[in-house]
């Protein structure tokens, strides 16, 4: 019996399983993978019936026990409980140690799973007014996407960017804050960095030159939409990911909950109140939701949103829901979607392929946040939403 990658060159994004040949026809096979991503590693275990040739294929064949069932390709890689989210802004490739067993017969396999195929080159930028990582294929036209993350700080999304990559996107991670040369908090950000940031991605040889997308993750979300409302000429189509479509205030160490997030042409931009018994209490004000709305109509491109229904960080559903209504006002509902998955949390905005997990320490607060929804829902959400935002893109 001989157990592998379906397609040994598979990035973590990936939909090809783990393969078996060699098996008694119809027999029960049991296979667990042992993943390690950075210094975190978990196990998960699938349970899969040999065809009429001895073959099981992950991808094609449902699991009927273990952690997880049904035909997922993914499925022995995130199905387990990590004790935390990993660290993958190093970029270091998912490491699998499999073994099948079927009766007395057992095989083992190791291998890898990278962010980028060879063809891309990997480029930490540190320059006046830009900073982040450039993920960089070969060849000329790539569709230029300028990635921005959230309340985490940082290099913005970096495995995203990096899987944008490998779909043949010039991918840019962008840091705007809790970043070499950047603010150390999320306060008084300009906007204008995200508008630098495609103008400089688009000059660049082998990079399509049009204006770039911007992919934002929860407060990246927001201030994608930002970025495009505020600078049409510089910045194209936008994603939301587990985003909002109105305007929080700023976020870090000192930082007062209604301090400045964001600015633009030197002036605070219209931001929500919150209140320290409750978050959501602002909600309830029409005038402060609307002073406080992104302009989304003004978007000069489409506008696609993802959202977790049961999302604990923040109700990224409803938030983004603003979106839709305000295009319905403004004319503007054929360039603007909301995808909302049931039974998924904040985790469903990162790619597929890897460990999915339901609370994690938030790497700036040190709080322990539950993210919301199960494990499952989140893969299913992670998914579909990946794919549309493929499409979505072009690539």
């Amino acid at each position: 019996m001989q157990v592998g990658p379906g397609r040994p060159d598979a990035l973590v994004d990936s939909e090809d399983g783990i393969v078996v040949h060699g098996a008694e026809p119809g027999a029960e096979v049991e296979i667990e993978a042992r993943v390690e991503l950075g210094a975190l590693g978990w196990t998960c275990r699938g349970v899969f019936r040999a065809d009429a040739r001895g073959d099981v294929d992950t991808g094609r064949d449902p699991s009927t026990g273990g952690d997880y069932t049904g035909v997922d390709p993914f499925g022995l890689f995130w199905s387990a409980n990590p004790a935390d989210r990993p660290d993958k802004s190093r970029l270091e490739p998912l490491r699998v140690h499999v073994t099948a067993t079927s009766g007395a017969a057992r095989a083992d396999a190791s291998y890898q799973r990278a962010w980028t195929p060879p063809d891309v080159t990997v480029t930490e930028i540190e320059l006046p007014g830009v900073a982040g990582r450039l993920h960089l294929p070969g060849g000329a036209d790539r569709p230029p996407v300028v990635v921005v993350g959230g309340s985490d700080g940082g290099l913005g999304g970096p495995t995203t960017a990096a899987l944008l990559s490998g779909h043949g996107a010039a991918a840019l991670s962008l840091a705007y804050w809790n970043h070499s040369k950047t603010p150390p908090v999320l306060r008084d950000i300009d906007i204008e960095v995200v508008g630098r940031a495609c103008d400089w991605l688009r000059a660049l040889p082998g990079v399509r030159d049009e204006r770039p997308a911007v992919l934002g993750i929860s407060r990246g979300g927001e201030l994608a939409m930002l970025a495009g409302a505020l600078m049409p000429e510089r910045v194209g189509s936008v994603v939301s990911m587990v985003g909002s479509a109105l305007v929080w205030g700023g976020f870090g160490n000192g930082v007062d909950d209604n301090d400045t997030a964001w600015r633009f042409e030197g002036r605070a931009v219209p931001q929500m109140w919150e209140y320290p018994d409750d978050a959501d209490r602002g909600l309830e004000d029409p005038d402060l939701v609307a002073a406080a709305e992104i302009a989304v109509e003004r978007v000069d491109g489409r506008v696609l949103l993802t959202s977790g229904e049961d999302d604990q960080i923040w109700r990224s559903s409803l938030l983004s829901e603003y979106a839709v209504r305000r295009a319905a006002r403004y004319a503007a509902t054929d360039r603007v979607q909301h995808v909302s998955y049931p039974d998924a949390g904040h985790a469903c905005s990162a790619p597929p392929g890897y460990a999915v997990p339901i609370e994690s320490v938030h790497p700036v607060a040190g709080t322990v946040d539950t993210l919301g929804g199960t494990r499952a829902g989140n893969n299913a959400a992670r998914r579909d939403s990946w794919r549309r935002t493929l499409a979505f893109l072009g690539l």
